[in-house]
């Protein structure tokens, strides 16, 4: 395994994941909330935001990236040989966000994952939002139909629940 997504609902462990397979497989690790979000959660356009993505996979023979992007899932897909999906219930992934972002706020820190300038604000309409899609993750069955389509050649690791 070279080249490795991980991918799952908001508050599964996607980046602690990540973070932690990084140095065990001597391999650098891409936080794609890192390289969308820009300081007061401005988006990356999507053009530029799949060049940046290209560019890492070409210039790393070997990588972790982590996280979903949907719209853009399939630039990975098609260069990844390991896929680690986080399939955890909702409640667990909605208590876990709920958890970082209180941590986060009470102690005036972001993500270590996350663009400077994004600091997650409980209580926000934005945070309401966003636990409203952590609960609704996947859409529509959007990542299963992406993940049908791998190919032999790819691991796919399905994890559902923190334990495994």
């Amino acid at each position: 395994m070279d080249r490795i997504v991980v991918i799952g609902r908001p508050g599964g462990g996607k980046s602690t994941l990540a973070a932690e397979l990084g140095p065990l497989l001597d391999m650098p690790v891409f936080h794609l909330d890192r390289l969308f979000w820009r300081p007061g959660w401005k988006k990356t356009p999507r053009d530029e935001f799949i060049r940046i993505q290209r560019k890492i996979m070409a210039e790393n023979e070997r990588w972790i990236i982590d996280g979903n992007y949907t719209s853009t899932l399939c630039t990975r897909l098609s260069r990844c040989d390991c896929v680690i999906y986080l399939d955890f219930p909702p409640l667990t992934c909605a208590v876990r966000v709920t958890a970082r972002t209180l941590r986060g706020w009470l102690h005036g820190e972001r993500r270590p994952d996350m663009a400077a300038g994004c600091v997650q604000r409980p209580f926000s309409r934005h945070f309401l939002e966003f636990l409203v899609y952590t609960c609704r993750f996947p859409s529509a069955g959007r990542i299963e139909d992406m993940l049908g389509d791998l190919g032999e050649e790819v691991t796919l690791f399905r994890l559902r629940s923190p334990g495994q």
